[in-house]
């Protein structure tokens, strides 16, 4: 069920975002994968490293608001989430 709101959630993030800007994820497992432009320039790309990935779920069933929970729960940090906003 995850992979399947990882996937909802790139095809959602992708529409959502600017068309220059990237999300960069890093998942628990180490892997990485990336939402929006690949050749996003650095500011133009945030890195959002995934603690849990009820991330993806929460984001996609309820948008903006399940972000802000999931990072309230911890299912995700960001070096600066100041730039995250401003990249979304």
């Amino acid at each position: 069920m995850q992979k399947l709101f990882l996937r909802l959630f790139k095809s959602y993030g992708g529409t959502i975002l600017p068309p220059n800007a990237a999300i960069r994820l890093v998942l628990p497992d180490g892997s990485e994968a990336r939402v929006g432009n690949p050749d996003a320039k650095p500011a133009d790309l945030a890195t959002v490293h995934v603690r849990d990935g009820a991330l993806f779920s929460k984001a996609v069933m309820r948008s903006d608001i399940g972000l802000g929970e999931a990072y309230m729960d911890g299912d995700f940090v960001t070096d600066d989430i100041y730039h995250m906003i401003e990249v979304i």
